[in-house]
């Protein structure tokens, strides 16, 4: 992918340059642990919500990468877990009664 550069053609551009410039800026500027650039996250007043949230596909990889680790007749040497979507699933119906009935 990109483009090749010519004979004598750097392999980047201006536009690349400035680019990795920036990123490297925003990186620079931003908490490695939570992502929050840091002139916020470092003031001491600043308050935050925190929202709890599960990937279910990492969820349904490090399951299955627990399981195999758990089984001593499985070797893992070399093995690597992928994920791919399957779609959705049916709820589960609530068993809770509905307002209207």
């Amino acid at each position: 992918m990109g483009r090749a550069p010519g004979p004598g053609e750097s392999r980047w551009t201006p536009e690349d340059t400035a680019l990795a410039v920036e990123w490297q800026r925003l990186r620079n500027e931003t908490c490695g642990g939570c992502g929050q650039p840091l002139e916020q996250s470092l003031d001491t007043y600043a308050l935050y919500e925190v929202h709890d949230l599960v990937c279910h596909g990492c969820e349904a990889k490090e399951l299955r990468e627990k399981a195999m680790a758990e089984n001593a007749n499985s070797s893992t040497a070399g093995r690597k877990v992928s994920v791919s979507y399957a779609g959705r699933r049916e709820p589960v119906p609530s068993l809770t009664p509905s307002a209207g009935g």
